[in-house]
């Protein structure tokens, strides 16, 4: 019984070692500063009164600069910061700065608007990499890479 025993559980072990490196691969996606300026929610904006979009990759952080034109109001200038961070292979957004025309929006209207962005990135990058985990983002001066692993 022994001598069936150990090579049984020898082979188990051995296959539970191995599954992980055949389960998933390992891939990543890049997309550079001048594809993102390219993207058609940046030449063509959802709201009408948002305009002249720029998405500028810094070292972390993405900021994105725009013209925003209420009715029966001047246009100001809006920037915003967002720095991403991973949660269980999932990858959010945070607004860490927001300025209008050079003045810091307060705290509590980052905090609403880091409440309402969590969905539309989810829903944005779900329909952009197929299933899997993200493992990882980097963000350079001219580039954003996501690593990632799909099921085979």
């Amino acid at each position: 019984m022994r001598r069936l025993l150990i090579p049984i559980v020898v082979v188990l072990v051995l296959s539970l070692s191995l599954t992980p490196a055949f389960a998933a691969a390992e891939k990543s996606v890049t997309i550079t500063e001048a594809q993102a300026n390219e993207l058609y929610r940046v030449k063509n904006p959802i709201r009408p009164a948002v305009s002249n979009v720029s998405v500028d990759f810094q070292p972390g952080v993405v900021i994105i600069t725009s013209t925003v034109t209420r009715r029966n109001a001047a246009a100001v200038i809006a920037i915003t910061t967002y720095a991403p961070y991973l949660k269980n292979g999932r990858l959010y957004w945070t607004v860490t700065a927001r300025t209008k025309d050079g003045t810091a929006v307060p705290a509590d209207v980052l905090a609403q608007i880091n409440a309402s962005i969590s969905t539309s990135w989810f829903n944005f990058i779900r329909g952009k990499l197929p299933a899997g985990k993200i493992t990882g983002i980097v963000i350079t001066g001219t580039d954003l890479s996501i690593s990632y692993t799909t099921p085979r």
